[in-house]
């Protein structure tokens, strides 16, 4: 299909010999020398799968000479070697919106809102209005954990909406760069987002979790657990507080002796401990689909 008989089915398409500005509601196409434009309401599912086999997608470009760079880098088939990254290691934070009822104007002021929260050194490369990466060079002020959920807290008090965040390795840049982000960026995006903020860590236990499911203990576990939602809970505290009696019992509102009586209970039916780090990852695993 050419670009002529694009332009005849599709009235409303947009070309041009230089990209641009476009968001969420156009499928954004290249084709030497041209960038293509079709709004997706024009396009079936079917229709868009096969234009993205007929073109290339059409690269991302900034107006931040850094942020082109590190899209180069991060995106290109062929990196250039040019691309002027310095040497270092960097840290990746992916960060999503889940607005679908934010105007475009909300949405700038939430963008403005967010970029101020990290270093002025840090370089943003915003892959459209609602997704948004964040490349930071490990000498730099970086947010923490609990940093980042308090800006998700914030954020979401002031617009109403929910932004989650994916705070990814320190990875030195070299080649194998564009690979860990990929990896990084799929453990983001393809699993359902249960917390304000996730690291590499929680999310590979998903993956985990995911490729346990099939077998029949896993099933056996998590009918179990189902049954017993106040089960989910102090799983959930203990992991997260790595195995510590006293603070879960604080997190749940519960008396230390409480705390001890479930897990003993819990002990004599499943003969697993939830004193032990083994027993305790394994139970995790099993209860993270019920855990919200």
């Amino acid at each position: 299909m050419n670009i002529k008989n694009l332009q005849t089915k599709y009235k409303n398409m947009r070309l041009s010999e230089k990209p641009l500005p476009t968001d969420n509601g156009e499928l954004a196409l290249y084709s030497h020398p041209f960038y293509i434009y079709i709004p997706k309401a024009a396009i079936s599912d079917d229709e868009a799968v096969l234009l993205k086999l007929l073109f290339e997608p059409a690269p991302v470009t900034f107006s931040d000479k850094a942020a082109n760079n590190w899209y180069t880098r991060l995106f290109s088939p062929t990196r250039q070697p040019n691309d002027e990254i310095p040497n270092g290691s960097y840290r990746f934070t992916q960060i999503q919106l889940q607005a679908d009822t934010l105007s475009a104007s909300l949405k700038k002021e939430w963008k403005a809102a967010l970029y101020s929260f990290f270093s002025s050194h840090a370089v943003f490369l915003p892959i459209s209005p609602d997704y948004h990466i964040v490349i930071e060079k490990m000498e730099d002020s970086l947010l923490g954990e609990e940093e980042l959920e308090a800006v998700a807290s914030t954020l979401e008090n002031d617009f109403y909406a929910k932004t989650y965040f994916f705070s990814g390795l320190f990875y030195q840049s070299g080649p194998e760069i564009q690979r860990l982000f990929a990896e990084e960026q799929k453990l983001f995006l393809e699993y359902p987002f249960t917390h304000a903020v996730q690291t590499v860590s929680s999310a590979s236990l998903r993956v985990i979790s995911k490729n346990l499911a099939d077998t029949s203990i896993f099933q056996e576990i998590a009918r179990f657990l189902k049954k017993e939602p106040d089960n989910i809970k102090l799983i959930e505290r203990l992991f997260h507080n790595q195995g510590n009696i006293s603070l879960s019992a604080k997190d749940l509102f519960l008396h230390r002796n409480t705390i001890q009586y479930r897990i003993d209970k819990f002990y004599e039916q499943t003969n697993l401990s939830l004193r032990k780090m083994d027993d305790l990852l394994f139970v995790y695993l099993c209860s993270l689909d019920q855990v919200e």
